[in-house]
């Protein structure tokens, strides 16, 4: 499948010491950790939900989802709160949010074999900045994994 993306500018974070970015235009805001509610029968990577101004938002842990370590929790972890319009939002917990960036898109290449695992299911594509590789979530498959994850 492919993905067209429809900005070039990108919000940056990181998760288990990776770089991760997702289109400006898809981010409704970033926010501290609230107290999350456990959600009894949830998949594992579900954190479980919070109150977001009266909407109820099912959090994800990006790290166990894509089969990273998770690592500590400390004062920089952030919930990255997607909105793809409509009812179809989601928050992913990660370990610091960077930056907002402007990527080439033209430039970006297939995402590696060896990354494989859980994330090749939500990033095909990666891009150099800064030296440095940066991973293209498509946030409508995290949302889908989400959505399915309820569901089941």
């Amino acid at each position: 499948m492919s993905v067209s993306f429809h900005d070039n500018r990108f919000i940056t974070f990181t998760i288990n010491n990776e770089i991760y970015a997702i289109e400006v235009l898809k981010i409704q805001e970033v926010i501290y950790i609230p107290e999350i509610t456990k959600v009894p029968g949830a998949p594992d990577f579900v954190v479980g939900v919070i109150n977001l101004r009266g909407i109820l938002l099912t959090i994800v842990d990006t790290s166990m989802e894509f089969g990273l370590t998770r690592q500590p929790d400390d004062r920089y972890n952030r919930i990255v709160v997607v909105n793809l319009g409509g009812d179809d939002r989601v928050g992913l917990l990660v370990d610091d949010v960077s930056e907002v960036v402007s990527l080439d898109v033209d430039a970006r290449e297939p995402l590696p074999t060896l990354q494989g695992g859980r994330l090749a299911l939500y990033a095909h594509h990666i891009i150099h900045h800064d030296d440095r590789p940066v991973m293209l979530l498509e946030m409508e498959r995290i949302v889908d994994a989400v959505s399915w994850g309820a569901a089941a």
